[in-house]
């Protein structure tokens, strides 16, 4: 039996689920497969002890777009998320220590002051300079992705040119070293670029990490980040109540050895189930694997994908975030 769907979506994480949530907006019929018996993907809950439930994978949230949370409505769905405070907590093997509190830039700067006092006033030049790097950015993250000479044409229109340098062109050793003097407080703020990546502090183009950390405004604030209630299941969670309030179908434990491609279209093999679904609108399916293993999924593959295929299964993905 084969049942049809508009829209197919691979792995019901939080970017599947966001997918599946505007193509339903948009009309669509949409079906969303998972193989694990859960949604959540790497923004999931689990019980790893009788009575405790943690977030197993991702911990944090602050790059949610606002956007989706108001257009979803997910806060209806019990989306809430509390402010890190402090946000960075750093101990030093001299017995020294220094606090950083995204929601407070007075109280960083005090902290920062026990250090250097030049660093603390030079921290609100540190402050202004992510708040324009944002300012332009921001836009972007709901738009096609500029390509770098369209993004270097946005800094320089706003006479920002030397900000598009320090953000991506700079090692964060470098960027960090134009603003300040204490290596404890270069310490603290060096991981801001570093989290989720395969370089070090003296990595081209490690401040661009540093902007995306500042740019999240899940929390009402930018750069502020904060804790899921009820851990990072909750985005899911509520994504998926949200989904299937607009139609959207979730089958969870279902497992995909293969998709097979026909005259544009897809169709999808579930074996455990013994059930197959087609897919009549995409040219392709909205997948959130990485792209080896989506490419792999695809049998026979079309001409684009097996190209795709065989350069994808060089990639080394190193890390993620």
């Amino acid at each position: 039996m084969t049942t049809s769907y508009d829209a197919i979506v691979i792995g019901a994480g939080h970017n599947g689920l966001v997918t599946a949530c505007y193509l339903a907006k948009a009309g669509k019929q949409v079906l969303v497969l998972e193989r694990y018996h859960e949604v959540g993907g790497a923004a999931i809950t689990e019980e790893i002890h009788p009575g405790f439930r943690v977030s197993v994978a991702s911990y944090s949230c602050s790059l949610l777009s606002t956007k989706v949370i108001e257009e979803l409505r997910l806060s209806e769905y019990g989306f809430a998320v509390y402010p890190k405070s402090p946000s960075y907590f750093m101990p030093f093997p001299d017995g020294e220590y220094i606090f950083l509190n995204a929601s407070s830039r007075e109280e960083t700067k005090q902290q920062i002051a026990r250090f250097s006092e030049r660093d603390a006033k030079a921290y609100d030049a540190w402050e202004d300079f992510w708040d324009r790097s944002c300012d332009i950015i921001e836009p972007t993250l709901h738009q096609p992705p500029p390509t770098m000479g369209e993004l270097a044409q946005r800094f320089e229109e706003a006479g920002l040119a030397d900000d598009f340098r320090r953000v991506m062109l700079l090692s964060t050793t470098d960027l960090l070293n134009e603003f300040f003097e204490s290596e404890y407080v270069k310490a603290v703020m060096a991981p801001q670029s570093l989290i989720g990546t395969a370089g070090g502090p003296m990595t081209p183009g490690t401040p661009y990490v540093w902007l995306f950390h500042a740019i999240g405004r899940a929390i009402g604030k930018r750069g502020v980040w904060g804790y899921v209630r009820g851990g990072m299941g909750g985005i899911t969670q509520a994504l998926a109540k949200a989904g299937r309030d607009l139609g959207v179908t979730i089958r969870t434990s279902h497992r995909l050895p293969k998709c097979w491609w026909k005259m544009g279209r897809h169709a999808v093999w579930c074996s455990k189930m013994a059930r197959r679904y087609a897919a009549a609108l995409c040219s392709r399916m909205p997948t959130r694997s990485a792209p080896s293993s989506s490419c792999a999924l695809l049998a026979p593959c079309p001409p684009t994908s097996a190209n795709t295929l065989s350069a994808t299964t060089a990639v080394l993905a190193r890390c993620t975030s």
